[in-house]
């Protein structure tokens, strides 16, 4: 569902709808005046945020750690670092 905004230039009021995309209609009837011929849409105030799908490595790892809590973050920063440094609990045969 999305919410449209309206300006009735007859009674001066602003209000908004919320239809599907299918059920749009371009002039509705005011809700204060019932009346519909000068009811414009208002673009100004409806808010739209799309935001771009990112695929990559970094941000499916950004992603993944917003999930996390800060003593997982630590932990997670102090396994990777020991691995780095080859200071790894686990033996291989």
């Amino acid at each position: 569902m999305a919410t449209y905004t309206y300006f009735c230039e007859d009674c001066l009021c602003q209000f908004t709808e919320q239809m599907s995309m299918s059920e749009y209609v371009a002039n509705p009837s005011c809700p204060f005046c019932n009346e519909s011929y000068h009811v414009y849409r208002d673009f100004r105030a409806d808010e739209f945020f799309v935001i771009p799908p990112q695929h990559t490595l970094g941000s499916l790892a950004d992603r993944n750690t917003a999930t996390k809590s800060n003593d997982e973050k630590v932990a997670l920063y102090n396994k990777h670092n020991a691995y780095k440094l080859g200071e790894t609990s686990e033996t291989h045969s």
